[in-house]
């Protein structure tokens, strides 16, 4: 995985640190996506249930809106996991991807263990993640 530091919403450069966390769950995503938006509950509640577990989830905004328009988005959905502002150049260091969201489970040592393209059934990234956390 590429080491990567980019700005919080709060404007605070940060890197994503994997070792933090047994497991991450890196998303790219836009505001204008909108199975990126139908997804945002469901990390929500993939942070809930697995944040003191041993998963940590992150997410890339790729576009740039109006600072309005994503803080009706974090406060209308009540994210509780870490935003970071990324942009097309972000996209091609993990291989240039092509459709968001795409999403990247990530392990401890930085290892991509799987991508998942497009809006993955709660049921499934549930299950993928409880597999994952009982190794």
């Amino acid at each position: 995985v590429p080491e990567i530091s980019l700005f919080s919403l709060a404007g605070q450069k940060k890197s994503v640190d994997y070792k933090r966390s047994e497991y991450t769950l890196l998303v790219f995503w836009a505001t204008w996506c909108q199975p990126c938006i139908m997804e945002i509950p469901v990390l929500v509640k993939m942070n809930e249930e697995f944040g003191n577990k041993g998963l940590k989830v992150v997410s890339i905004l790729t576009d740039s809106p109006e600072s309005e328009i994503l803080n009706k988005i974090v406060s209308q959905f009540n994210i509780n996991y870490e935003v970071l502002l990324g942009s097309e150049k972000t996209m091609k260091e993990f291989g240039n991807i092509m459709s968001i969201p795409t999403s990247f489970i990530i392990n401890k040592e930085g290892k991509i263990l799987e991508k998942l393209e497009g809006m993955v059934p709660e049921f499934q990234l549930r299950e993928k993640i409880k597999s994952y956390l009982s190794k």
